[in-house]
């Protein structure tokens, strides 16, 4: 509906015009934001972590309801069939009723659910700081599975075609059968990947703390390519009309183009890292947030990079 939802650390969840940047309203919670908003039939659900899960009306930004966990919840919201799905740092899963704010059912795990849920086929995919990734049912909670990594897993899952692509800090990116839990393959990076997988069409794209983006082969894990940022890639990719879309904590956003390999090869890509100046907006298909305009030098053969500063917070539009 032409308006972008953000969180921010100040405390307060954001509603932006999206087209001219204006403020639509915006709703204080008690503690930082920086839960990404699920915004689903004119209700914005967002954790804080005042501990609360809030539902704010999209319109006004008017409270429906909020339900107090024992934690922090930096985990974002999944909505489906009218249930949102959420962890907290109290170490539970939490399934709620979506209009109503009543608990359906908890689960609890070893440690923090820092990790998003993922929902499909009447599963729930999450993972948790005990370095395990569950599938849970999602009517009643009740375990399918559990997979053992090597270190907590604060990646969020992304489950296509029947396998389960999810990230831990023990620098690997898994791909698990969805229905059983068993290892397809595996591929090791060379820091923690806490960024959350973007799976399109056979590719799967990866941040890790070793600064690089990954894009694998969904089919046999091998590499199609990398880039080096400045930093930390812990953003979780998104992709859209053949451009990877990612943020490092060298402040920049990158644009990158997922033919890497077409537009120039490994020396290049290597030595040539794209730091570019300017821009005051992050650019996704046809919708926009400020105005982006980089300057000479921002972008190259592998891409562009625009200088966001700091961000906290999740979008959802």
């Amino acid at each position: 509906d032409g308006v972008v939802y953000v969180g921010s650390r100040d405390n307060y969840l954001y509603a932006l015009d999206a087209a001219s940047g204006e403020l639509r309203w915006r709703y204080e919670t008690g503690g930082w934001v920086e839960s990404s908003p699920a915004v689903v039939g004119g209700v914005v659900y967002v954790g804080s972590y005042d501990k609360y899960l809030y539902a704010l009306d999209a319109a006004s930004g008017q409270l429906r309801w909020r339900y107090e966990t024992g934690g922090a919840v930096e985990s974002s919201p999944a909505v489906v069939d009218g249930v949102v799905y959420v962890g907290s740092d109290d170490k539970y899963l939490y399934a709620l009723d979506a209009r109503s704010g009543q608990p359906r059912w908890r689960y609890e795990t070893g440690s923090r659910v820092e990790s998003s849920p993922a929902v499909v086929d009447g599963v729930v995919y999450v993972g948790s700081h005990d370095n395990y990734l569950y599938a849970l049912d999602a009517a009643s909670g009740q375990p399918r599975w559990r997979y053992e990594t090597g270190r907590d897993v604060r990646s969020s899952p992304a489950v296509v075609d029947g396998v389960v692509y999810v990230g831990s800090r023990d620098n690997y990116l898994y791909a698990l059968d969805a229905r059983s839990g068993q290892p397809r393959r595996r591929y090791k990076t060379g820091g923690d990947v806490r960024s959350s997988p973007a799976v399109v069409d056979g590719v799967v794209y990866v941040g890790s703390v070793d600064r690089s983006v990954y894009a694998l082969d969904a089919e046999s894990g091998q590499l199609r390519w990398r880039y080096q940022t400045g930093d930390y890639v812990s953003s979780s990719p998104a992709v859209v009309d053949g451009v990877v879309y990612v943020g490092s904590e060298d402040k920049y956003v990158y644009a990158l183009p997922t033919d890497q390999l077409s537009r120039w090869d490994d020396a290049s890509r290597s030595s040539d890292r794209n730091v570019g100046t300017g821009g005051t907006g992050a650019a996704v298909g046809t919708l926009s947030v400020g105005t982006l305009f980089p300057e000479p030098g921002g972008c190259s053969p592998g891409g562009c990079s625009f200088d966001l500063g700091d961000l906290g917070g999740g979008f959802s539009f």
